[in-house]
């Protein structure tokens, strides 16, 4: 009995050693300190944004008679179709900023960018295939076309491949007088005859998917018939033609003489990085008493900053 009780004693003194040894272990770690926790991942640099300043400028709702003056000028009535301007659209990649002498690019490079973007907005109804010009202009010319002085490149799609139809255009040209590249890209109706034959509803549509624009479809409707009836009922005053039409004969002259007029709304977007300048235009050009030409064109003009 007394080896086991030196044993059982020797086997206590034992364990209460192992067991202070641990113990002291424990304690020396714990005078390091806790671990410290790995450090939150931090965010990257988020992009600083770059807002749309968007303005529409305000037009006429009634046109009276002295209003199409401006149009003996060469100049449009400023009317109001409702004009909403969204910030994001998908055919702004058709006037995406390029590098060096964009006059000078492969004709390949903006059949791209204008059938890319055609996709995006799901316009089916244009033909992908597209013809390519290059061209300079004169003042007189760029007046015409309603661009500025200076060489002009652009690419156009046709609606179901007929140029007589609706197409779209982009493009570009550099003002000389600025030394400045200006983008553009534009939606164009065929010609009509009658202010009747104009779908009211495509047009809108194609707007909203294409540019993100939005139009009042019933002002559009009156600001088609009311510019349409003013050129075609319209009898131009003796000596009261434009000074600058061309000079015709007598066989290519209505009854009073040749008339055009137009009427539009125009709106600015401005970021940082860009400005374009809008415009929706309803042209209307007489043929003779009675009858005239109309075509609508929808078209934004981009200048970038650097």
């Amino acid at each position: 009995m007394k080896i086991k009780s030196v044993f059982g004693k020797t086997l206590i003194l034992i364990l209460c050693l192992v067991l202070a040894f641990g113990l002291m272990a424990c304690g020396d770690s714990g005078d390091q300190g806790e671990t410290p926790e790995p450090p939150a991942p931090t965010e990257p640099d988020q992009p600083e944004e770059d807002p749309v300043e968007i303005n529409v400028e305000p037009g006429l709702t009634d046109i009276e008679e002295a209003d199409w003056g401006v149009c003996f000028s060469g100049e449009s009535v400023k009317y109001d179709l409702g004009m909403q301007v969204a910030e994001e659209w998908p055919m702004e990649g058709s006037i995406r900023q390029l590098e060096g002498n964009v006059l000078d690019i492969e004709p390949d490079m903006f059949n791209t960018m204008l059938i890319e973007p055609i996709r995006e907005a799901e316009l089916t109804e244009f033909m992908l295939n597209t013809t390519f010009t290059k061209m300079e202009m004169s003042p007189e010319e760029a007046k015409i076309e309603g661009l500025h002085e200076g060489d002009v490149l652009k690419c156009t799609a046709y609606k179901d491949n007929k140029s007589d139809e609706a197409f779209l255009e982009i493009g570009a040209y550099n003002d000389p007088t600025e030394d400045e590249y200006y983008y553009f890209t534009a939606v164009e109706s065929g010609k009509y005859t009658l202010a009747s034959q104009v779908n009211i509803e495509e047009i809108c549509s194609t707007l909203k998917r294409a540019y993100g624009i939005e139009i009042d479809p019933e002002r559009l409707e009156k600001g088609i018939k009311e510019t349409f009836d003013r050129a075609a009922y319209y009898i131009v005053p003796e000596g009261g033609a434009p000074a600058e039409l061309p000079e015709l004969g007598e066989e290519d002259l209505g009854a009073g003489g040749l008339y055009s007029c137009s009427v539009e709304q125009t709106a600015t977007a401005k970021t940082k990085a860009y400005t374009d300048n809008i415009a929706l235009r309803i042209s209307a050009e007489q043929v003779q008493i009675g009858e005239a030409t109309l075509i609508i064109r929808f078209e934004r003009i981009r200048n970038y900053a650097d």
